[in-house]
């Protein structure tokens, strides 16, 4: 018997494991391992009396729903709580997983235990090492803002200090660096003071302080604040009862860490001082990359809320599981919590701090970051993620698959001086599929800081883009010169709530950026690799900046071009979220719009022009479809009658099944070319755009000549 077990629970591990092969009534096959589904606990408030009472592993599914932040959505029945991620509990290296389903089958919201797998089990001696490892905090431990949790935190920044050379990387500078203010915190007991630096840096052979930075949540209840007012009385003091929650907790972590000096945003940059605030926000790359360690409140949603929570701790210890499955042999299994890779990047990364946008380029910039969020105290740096329970999660040893990865990770394989062309591109990769698409689905106060948010990271990876590579590499209205046609097949998320930028007074950017948009954007959706050819080429641009910094955004009053060559077609069909298919279907064309706030427009100013063409990758299904042709549905200018000058207002995939496509040789992507656009010519769905288009009546042969006109490159400008 499990110890401190409900009856449901360890009716889990008893009984039979099920039926392994479909029977002889033809009925399907069961996945190895898998037994039927059944019932758990009659709803939400049940599983939360008996967590509370007596199970630890109902209060481990307990913890793991809270910590989802799904409570509103299980305790609300019928159409407000469908479709919700299954809760999925996971006992020493996936060897058990538990799937857990919540659904609103009447007012109570039954739980169901849908799937239990077992595959390969410890026996009682190999569960004995998992148990001994170390798991902290130790003790009674109630709060993560124990001794046990700072001792550490300190411990971790040693090791990392000692052994990590990623995180010893430092950029080369010709003097002594440090913020234009710090807060000087002094020994316990002392009050905290503003001090300028500029003459702490005169002694030649003097190392510069250590300090932290602090990545929190303004709110709505603006914090203590930095003004030209009250800059001298800062400077001689602030009283512990003017120093917001959030602030006292960030300062208390400091000094247990043993430094006495912090940056926080709003008491080191005059906040009504338009001058010091631009000027440091130049400053902000060097802030965060010289940081000693960053702070990071997960869930204060303000400056009262603080750093610590309540909490636990016997949801830090591991829960022992042993099953008797009389048609199995008896098994032991651990379960380990807080060292699940996917759940905790995913907690980290929606957590309210990380999902304000000014915090994004904080966290990839610092070295180190200390996380502390409700129940646990996390550890990120260029070499390891880790928690407070034990489980290192993230090491140079250690190999994890997609999204899993802190992006702070992707970016220390490129933190040294000398960049590789391999590298560049991997960084250019990694901005458009991991900064770009996370930057936009945070929140920004203030539209018009949407460039001014993202700075001090595009700066820090323009410097790392052009110490490495001969070529020059200029920052575009938030894309790179380098790859930048790849970078332009960004797509909107959410284009039914999304608004142009350019509505903003102030500032604004081209239609081809993703900072074109106010709302979420997706990855480009085809990238630089092999099998990639690129159709079109941007053979030119112009992109005035803003008070001449490219890294401020564009200028408002300039216009912003591309130039563009290659092919360009006019829409004869279209319709957006619609598909339109030709040889019965062989291939098919989707269309996909920016923003519906977008002005209506006639089908005369609808064009496209195709980017990139992907060769086929092997698979041989005819079931099949693969996206092998993307680009840009674009509309003519209002000034531009005469001339070929566009704005983007979507994008465009040509799917293809692999039988469509024609055998790849040298020329393989123009044959396939060739054959799309005679295809869509000869169903009049695109049409060449140097000739008249047609009229729905026209019986205008189609001739090769067409065909041909509408394959041939010509020069576009995009704005």
């Amino acid at each position: 018997m499990n110890e401190a077990f409900c009856d449901l629970c360890q009716s889990l591990f008893e009984g039979a494991v099920g039926q392994e092969t479909g029977g002889n009534d033809n009925t399907p096959a069961v996945p190895e391992g898998t037994i039927r589904s059944q019932r758990h606990h009659e709803g939400v408030q049940e599983l939360r009396d008996c967590a509370r009472t007596r199970c630890r592993l109902c209060a481990v599914i307990l913890d793991k729903i809270s910590r989802g932040k799904l409570w509103k959505r299980f305790e609300k029945p019928g159409p407000e709580a469908p479709n919700k991620p299954p809760i999925r509990l996971r006992l020493v290296d996936y060897d058990v997983q538990l799937s857990i389903e919540i659904g609103p089958e009447d007012d109570r919201g039954q739980i169901r235990v849908v799937t239990l797998i077992a595959f390969d089990p410890l026996d009682t001696l190999d569960a004995e090492p998992l148990l001994s490892l170390p798991w902290r905090p130790q003790g009674e431990c109630d709060s993560t803002s124990s001794e046990q949790s700072m001792q550490w935190a300190k411990e971790m920044l040693e090791n990392c200090e000692a052994h990590h050379e990623k995180c010893k990387v430092a950029p080369k500078m010709t003097a002594p660096w440090l913020p234009t203010r710090l807060i000087f915190l002094g020994k316990p007991g002392h009050m905290p003071r503003l001090i300028e630096t500029p003459g702490m840096l005169l002694e030649p052979c003097s190392a510069p302080p250590r300090y932290t930075t602090l990545s929190h949540c303004w709110g709505e209840a603006h914090p203590l604040k930095l003004t030209t007012q009250n800059r001298l009385q800062l400077s001689d003091g602030i009283p512990g009862h003017d120093i917001p929650k959030t602030f006292a907790d960030a300062m208390e972590i400091t000094r247990s860490l043993g430094l006495e000096y912090i940056w926080i945003d709003s008491l080191c940059i005059i906040q009504d001082d338009k001058r010091d605030w631009e000027y440091e926000c130049t400053q902000m790359a060097d802030v965060y990359r010289h940081g000693y360690c960053n702070i990071a409140t997960l869930e204060a949603a303000d400056s009262r809320a603080g750093c610590f929570y309540a909490r636990d701790p016997t949801l830090l210890r591991p829960v022992v599981v042993e099953a008797k499955w009389h048609d199995r042999s008896r098994a032991v299994w651990v379960h380990r919590p807080y060292t699940d890779m996917f759940e905790l990047s995913w907690e980290i990364d929606n957590s309210p701090v990380h999902l304000r946008a000014w915090v994004l380029q904080e966290r990839l910039l610092s070295c180190r970051v200390l996380h502390f969020g409700q129940k646990m105290v996390y550890w990120e740096c260029k070499e390891m993620l880790s928690t407070e329970s034990g489980g290192v999660l993230l090491s140079p040893d250690v190999h994890f698959h997609g999204d899993a990865r802190p992006i702070s990770y992707y970016f220390s394989a490129v933190d040294h001086t000398k960049l590789s062309q391999q590298e560049a591109h991997d960084l250019v990769q990694v901005w458009c599929t991991g900064v770009v698409p996370r930057y936009t689905n945070a929140g920004l106060t203030f539209q018009t800081d949407k460039f001014i948010a993202i700075s001090a990271l595009a700066r820090d990876v323009h410097r790392k883009l052009s110490s490495g590579t001969e070529m020059k590499v200029e920052y575009l209205a938030g894309h790179w010169s380098h790859s930048l046609e790849y970078q332009l097949l960004w797509f909107s998320t959410h284009p039914e709530t999304a608004t142009r930028l350019s509505q903003i007074e102030g500032v604004t950017a081209p239609s081809w950026s993703w900072a074109s948009l106010n709302g979420p954007v997706g990855s480009p959706m085809f990238l630089l690799e092999d099998g990639t050819e690129l159709v079109a080429h941007v053979s030119g641009h112009s992109v005035p900046p803003k008070c001449g910094d490219p890294f401020s955004g564009p200028e408002a009053q300039s216009r912003s071009v591309l130039q563009i060559t290659g092919p360009c077609w006019k829409l004869l069909v279209f319709g957006w979220g619609c598909s339109y298919s030709a040889e019965n279907p062989v291939v098919e064309i989707t269309f996909s719009r920016d923003s519906t706030a977008d002005s209506s427009i006639t089908d005369a100013d609808r064009f496209l022009l195709p980017i990139a063409i992907r060769l086929p990758n092997g698979r041989s299904s005819a079931d099949y479809w693969e996206e092998y042709v993307g680009g840009l549905v674009l509309q003519k200018v209002d000034h531009a009658a005469e001339t070929m000058s566009f704005q983007r207002i979507g994008l465009f995939t040509l799917c293809i099944q692999p039988q469509a496509v024609p055998e790849v040789d040298g020329n393989g992507w123009q044959a396939f070319l060739d054959k799309v656009i005679r295809l869509y010519v000869e169903h009049r769905i695109i049409w060449p755009s140097q000739i008249d288009r047609p009229s729905v009546q026209d019986a205008t042969e189609i001739t090769s000549d067409i065909s041909e006109k509408a394959a041939i490159c010509q020069t576009i400008f995009l704005e």
